[in-house]
Protein backbone atom coordinates (compact mmCIF):
# COMPACT_ATOMS: atom_id res chain seq x y z
CA UNK A 1 0.00 0.00 0.00
CA UNK A 2 2.84 2.28 1.08
CA UNK A 3 4.57 1.43 -2.32
CA UNK A 4 1.74 2.57 -4.26
CA UNK A 5 1.58 5.60 -2.50
CA UNK A 6 4.89 6.40 -2.86
CA UNK A 7 4.60 5.55 -6.49
CA UNK A 8 1.80 7.67 -6.82
CA UNK A 9 3.42 11.22 -4.89
CA UNK A 10 6.23 10.31 -7.27
CA UNK A 11 4.79 10.14 -10.45
CA UNK A 12 2.80 13.35 -9.47
CA UNK A 13 5.47 15.42 -8.44
CA UNK A 14 7.09 14.18 -12.26
CA UNK A 15 4.03 15.81 -13.58
CA UNK A 16 4.15 18.51 -11.85
CA UNK A 17 8.41 19.07 -12.39
CA UNK A 18 7.26 19.09 -16.32
CA UNK A 19 4.40 21.30 -16.36
CA UNK A 20 6.80 23.71 -14.13
CA UNK A 21 10.03 22.74 -16.91
CA UNK A 22 7.40 23.53 -19.49
CA UNK A 23 6.06 26.95 -17.99
CA UNK A 24 9.79 28.00 -17.41
CA UNK A 25 10.28 26.87 -21.31
CA UNK A 26 7.58 29.07 -22.98
CA UNK A 27 8.44 32.08 -20.86
CA UNK A 28 11.97 32.22 -21.85
CA UNK A 29 10.94 31.32 -25.99
CA UNK A 30 8.16 34.20 -24.91
CA UNK A 31 10.80 36.79 -23.81
CA UNK A 32 13.22 35.85 -26.52
CA UNK A 33 10.40 36.49 -28.85
CA UNK A 34 9.86 39.77 -27.23
CA UNK A 35 13.32 40.81 -27.41
CA UNK A 36 13.65 39.64 -31.01
CA UNK A 37 10.51 41.69 -31.88
CA UNK A 38 12.03 45.02 -30.08
CA UNK A 39 15.64 44.74 -31.90
CA UNK A 40 13.39 44.48 -35.45
CA UNK A 41 11.53 47.54 -34.49
CA UNK A 42 14.77 49.06 -33.47
CA UNK A 43 15.84 48.29 -36.75
CA UNK A 44 13.22 49.83 -38.34
CA UNK A 45 13.31 52.63 -36.53
CA UNK A 46 16.82 53.56 -37.55
CA UNK A 47 15.96 52.55 -41.35
CA UNK A 48 13.36 55.38 -41.19
CA UNK A 49 15.34 58.05 -39.43
CA UNK A 50 18.46 57.30 -42.25
CA UNK A 51 15.57 57.48 -44.99
CA UNK A 52 14.25 60.75 -43.39
CA UNK A 53 17.27 62.18 -43.25
CA UNK A 54 18.50 61.42 -46.51
CA UNK A 55 15.73 63.19 -47.92
CA UNK A 56 16.23 66.12 -46.22
CA UNK A 57 19.65 66.35 -47.24
CA UNK A 58 18.08 66.29 -50.90
CA UNK A 59 15.49 68.99 -50.30
CA UNK A 60 18.06 71.02 -48.51
CA UNK A 61 20.39 70.60 -51.51
CA UNK A 62 17.77 71.65 -54.24
CA UNK A 63 17.32 74.42 -52.02
CA UNK A 64 20.48 75.20 -52.28
CA UNK A 65 20.88 74.73 -55.96
CA UNK A 66 18.10 77.20 -56.82
CA UNK A 67 19.73 80.06 -54.76
CA UNK A 68 23.10 79.69 -56.43
CA UNK A 69 21.62 79.87 -60.10
CA UNK A 70 19.66 82.47 -58.85
CA UNK A 71 22.90 84.18 -57.39
CA UNK A 72 24.30 83.21 -60.55
CA UNK A 73 21.82 84.95 -62.97
CA UNK A 74 21.49 88.22 -60.84
CA UNK A 75 25.25 88.02 -60.85
CA UNK A 76 25.40 87.64 -65.05
CA UNK A 77 22.34 90.81 -65.07
CA UNK A 78 25.13 92.63 -63.22
CA UNK A 79 27.53 91.98 -64.93
CA UNK A 80 25.95 93.09 -68.10
CA UNK A 81 24.98 96.53 -66.36
CA UNK A 82 28.91 97.50 -65.71
CA UNK A 83 29.74 96.55 -69.10
CA UNK A 84 27.35 99.01 -70.83
CA UNK A 85 28.41 101.08 -67.66
CA UNK A 86 31.98 101.06 -68.75
CA UNK A 87 31.08 101.93 -72.43
CA UNK A 88 29.16 104.56 -71.74
CA UNK A 89 31.87 106.49 -69.69
CA UNK A 90 34.65 105.34 -71.65
CA UNK A 91 33.01 106.92 -75.11
CA UNK A 92 32.54 110.28 -72.99
CA UNK A 93 36.23 110.04 -72.10
CA UNK A 94 37.20 109.77 -75.65
CA UNK A 95 34.89 112.26 -76.62
CA UNK A 96 35.99 114.96 -74.44
CA UNK A 97 39.54 114.29 -75.07
CA UNK A 98 39.36 114.13 -79.03
CA UNK A 99 37.31 117.56 -78.59
CA UNK A 100 40.10 118.94 -76.16
CA UNK A 101 42.81 117.86 -78.54
CA UNK A 102 41.21 119.46 -81.65
CA UNK A 103 40.26 122.60 -79.49
CA UNK A 104 43.92 122.51 -78.60
CA UNK A 105 45.31 122.40 -81.70
CA UNK A 106 43.26 125.27 -83.51
CA UNK A 107 43.96 127.06 -81.05
CA UNK A 108 47.71 126.94 -81.43
CA UNK A 109 47.33 127.28 -85.22
CA UNK A 110 45.59 130.41 -84.76
CA UNK A 111 48.46 131.47 -82.49
CA UNK A 112 51.07 130.86 -85.28
CA UNK A 113 49.00 132.83 -88.19
CA UNK A 114 48.30 135.27 -85.78
CA UNK A 115 44.47 135.52 -86.50
CA UNK A 116 42.59 138.50 -85.25
CA UNK A 117 41.21 138.07 -81.08
CA UNK A 118 38.00 137.71 -82.52
CA UNK A 119 38.65 134.44 -84.36
CA UNK A 120 40.06 133.07 -81.43
CA UNK A 121 37.26 134.29 -79.31
CA UNK A 122 35.15 132.28 -81.66
CA UNK A 123 37.26 129.16 -81.02
CA UNK A 124 37.14 129.50 -77.50
CA UNK A 125 33.15 129.62 -77.56
CA UNK A 126 33.34 126.30 -79.93
CA UNK A 127 35.40 124.97 -77.34
CA UNK A 128 33.23 125.94 -74.31
CA UNK A 129 30.51 124.27 -76.70
CA UNK A 130 32.08 121.69 -77.10
CA UNK A 131 33.02 120.88 -73.07
CA UNK A 132 29.20 121.57 -72.67
CA UNK A 133 28.22 118.63 -75.23
CA UNK A 134 30.73 116.59 -73.29
CA UNK A 135 29.26 117.54 -69.96
CA UNK A 136 25.37 116.64 -71.29
CA UNK A 137 26.91 113.29 -72.80
CA UNK A 138 28.00 112.36 -69.51
CA UNK A 139 25.46 113.05 -67.84
CA UNK A 140 23.79 111.36 -69.87
CA UNK A 141 25.55 108.12 -69.33
CA UNK A 142 25.30 108.52 -65.47
CA UNK A 143 21.59 109.27 -66.01
CA UNK A 144 21.80 105.16 -68.00
CA UNK A 145 23.95 104.36 -65.49
CA UNK A 146 21.07 104.93 -62.46
CA UNK A 147 18.39 103.19 -65.15
CA UNK A 148 20.41 100.32 -65.44
CA UNK A 149 20.78 99.87 -62.05
CA UNK A 150 17.41 100.30 -60.65
CA UNK A 151 16.95 98.25 -63.61
CA UNK A 152 18.94 96.00 -61.83
CA UNK A 153 17.57 96.21 -58.17
CA UNK A 154 14.16 95.65 -59.98
CA UNK A 155 14.93 92.39 -61.64
CA UNK A 156 16.89 91.06 -58.43
CA UNK A 157 13.70 91.59 -56.09
CA UNK A 158 11.44 89.66 -58.60
CA UNK A 159 14.05 86.80 -58.83
CA UNK A 160 14.36 86.57 -55.06
CA UNK A 161 10.24 86.91 -54.79
CA UNK A 162 9.57 83.93 -57.57
CA UNK A 163 12.44 82.14 -56.01
CA UNK A 164 10.49 82.62 -52.73
CA UNK A 165 7.06 81.72 -54.40
CA UNK A 166 8.39 78.68 -55.90
CA UNK A 167 9.85 77.53 -52.70
CA UNK A 168 6.27 77.88 -50.90
CA UNK A 169 4.60 76.98 -53.98
CA UNK A 170 6.43 73.87 -54.20
CA UNK A 171 5.76 72.96 -51.17
CA UNK A 172 9.77 72.37 -50.44
CA UNK A 173 9.12 73.99 -47.02
CA UNK A 174 6.50 71.90 -46.02
CA UNK A 175 7.83 69.23 -47.05
CA UNK A 176 10.90 69.43 -45.14
CA UNK A 177 9.06 70.28 -41.96
CA UNK A 178 7.17 67.29 -42.20
CA UNK A 179 10.32 65.39 -43.16
CA UNK A 180 11.59 66.20 -39.88
CA UNK A 181 8.66 66.22 -37.99
CA UNK A 182 8.50 62.33 -39.39
CA UNK A 183 12.12 61.81 -37.97
CA UNK A 184 11.58 63.11 -34.68
CA UNK A 185 8.46 61.04 -34.64
CA UNK A 186 10.17 57.87 -35.23
CA UNK A 187 12.53 59.18 -31.81
CA UNK A 188 10.44 58.43 -29.00
CA UNK A 189 12.03 56.80 -26.12
CA UNK A 190 10.15 54.92 -23.47
CA UNK A 191 11.97 55.69 -20.22
CA UNK A 192 12.13 53.16 -17.20
CA UNK A 193 12.36 53.95 -13.96
CA UNK A 194 13.55 51.55 -11.10
CA UNK A 195 15.35 52.00 -7.98
CA UNK A 196 18.90 50.45 -6.15
CA UNK A 197 17.40 49.85 -2.93
CA UNK A 198 18.72 52.64 -1.27
CA UNK A 199 16.00 54.82 -2.86
CA UNK A 200 18.21 56.11 -5.56
CA UNK A 201 16.77 55.84 -8.87
CA UNK A 202 17.96 55.65 -12.54
CA UNK A 203 16.55 55.43 -15.77
CA UNK A 204 17.20 54.30 -19.15
CA UNK A 205 15.84 55.38 -22.06
CA UNK A 206 15.98 54.88 -26.16
CA UNK A 207 15.76 52.40 -28.62
CA UNK A 208 15.98 49.30 -25.89
CA UNK A 209 12.21 50.23 -25.27
CA UNK A 210 11.33 51.56 -28.29
CA UNK A 211 7.81 49.31 -29.05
Amino acid sequence: MKGAVGAKLREGLTVQNAAKIDAETKIIATQRQGEGKKEEIKVKAEIKIFENLKDADVAEANAELATKKAAWAQSAELAQVESVKAVAIREAELQREVELKNALTRTKKLKAEFLSEASVEYDVRKQKQAEAVLFEKQKAAEAQKLAAEAQFFAQQKAADAELDYMMIDGGMFQEVAKINASAVKGLEPKISIWTNGDGSSCSSGGFAEVY
